[in-house]
């Protein structure tokens, strides 16, 4: 029973890595315009949509931007939680308020867009660690058949 809890576990992470490289790799074709930095929000992330009690805490940054006339805001987590304020003042002193950054927007939709941080090191652990960790509990539950 531990080996299926195991991979099922180590699936989800794996599947959250995977998730922000492919909107990395999604956003490539898309168009760049500056944004400016909005502000840095924490909230409360639940395990499951129906649990009661939080798991974390998560930060968000707010990032506006325009095409054309239209103005649009987006957001981006960075892959870490959030352990303490701590974390929320290092976000802040990295993405300070009305900071100029540049963004993609896909051009079919101008309100879905991307802030490119670089190589997510984090999201790319993950996902290798997440996956690794569910194939060699599957190989465990097997051998053990």
């Amino acid at each position: 029973m531990l080996p299926a809890v195991v991979a099922l576990l180590g699936a989800f992470v794996g599947t959250l890595g995977a998730a922000e490289l492919w909107r990395k790799h999604r956003s490539r074709g898309w168009t760049e315009a500056p944004a400016t930095i909005a502000g840095v929000f924490v909230r409360s992330r639940p395990v499951l949509a129906n649990a009661s009690t939080p798991a974390g805490l998560g930060a968000h940054v707010l990032y506006e931007y325009a095409v054309g006339s239209e103005r649009h805001e987006g957001h981006f987590a960075p892959f870490t939680p959030v352990m303490s304020g701590g974390h929320v003042a290092d976000l802040l002193a990295t993405f300070p308020l009305d900071a100029r950054v540049m963004i993609r927007y896909d051009p079919a939709n101008p309100a879905r867009s991307y802030f490119d941080r670089g190589v997510e090191r984090s999201a790319l652990l993950w996902a290798i660690l997440g996956f690794g960790v569910s194939v060699a509990a599957i190989l465990s539950l097997l051998s053990s058949m």
